[in-house]
């Protein structure tokens, strides 16, 4: 019975050596909905709506530096993605104008030590994308803070102050991969000779 009760409890394996991806919103709207805050002083420019599939975002241009929302672990405690590689998420541009949103994972600790790795993506209107973070890594897969993924307080999406109204969807946001994938440059960018 023992032996039953961790195989469904325990993280599967996939045949890469990775693990079964670790949801990060509450299926539920109304827990992920409490998962948000407005982040940078951006209360008055920021809108976001949950749903089962994941949540609407409106940044209304504003005097935020860097508006956006922080999402906390809907328990309050860190989460543990020790045995994952990297946090992603589905974004959607949908809006009318190019948009450049930043997914950043912190770590407790002061601001002053930037204790967070993160990427960004330019979108297109209507373009999807997935943003992924990979554990040490930031802007443009660089080699960053070494993020401890054993307690992730938070993650954050972003822009830059707008000069006009960016709205986009996010969805599927969760730990991935494995603990020590290798990243050797941007996977985006990876071409294949023929």
């Amino acid at each position: 019975m023992g032996f039953c009760l961790f195989a469904f409890t325990a993280p599967m394996a996939l045949a890469d050596g990775a693990v079964m991806p670790k949801a990060l919103l509450d299926p539920k709207p109304e827990v992920a909905q409490r998962q948000f805050a407005p982040s940078f002083g951006a209360d008055a420019q920021v809108v976001a709506k949950a749903d089962a599939s994941g949540f609407d975002m409106v940044i209304k241009k504003g005097d935020a530096p860097w508006p956006g929302i922080v999402v906390q672990p809907a328990d309050g405690k860190p989460w543990n993605l020790v045995l994952y590689g990297h946090v992603e998420a589905k974004v959607t541009n949908t809006g009318d104008a190019e948009a450049a949103i930043n997914l950043r994972v912190d770590n407790a600790g002061p601001s002053s030590e930037n204790r967070w790795n993160a990427e960004m993506k330019k979108l297109a209107p209507g373009q999807t994308a997935v943003i992924r973070v990979y554990f040490g890594y930031s802007y443009n897969f660089q080699r960053g803070f070494k993020l401890d993924p054993k307690a992730v307080t938070r993650l954050m999406f972003f822009c830059t102050k707008p000069d006009r109204d960016v709205s986009f969807r996010i969805e599927d946001v969760k730990a991935a991969a494995w603990e020590s994938e290798p990243v050797a440059a941007n996977p985006d960018q990876a071409r294949i000779k023929p």
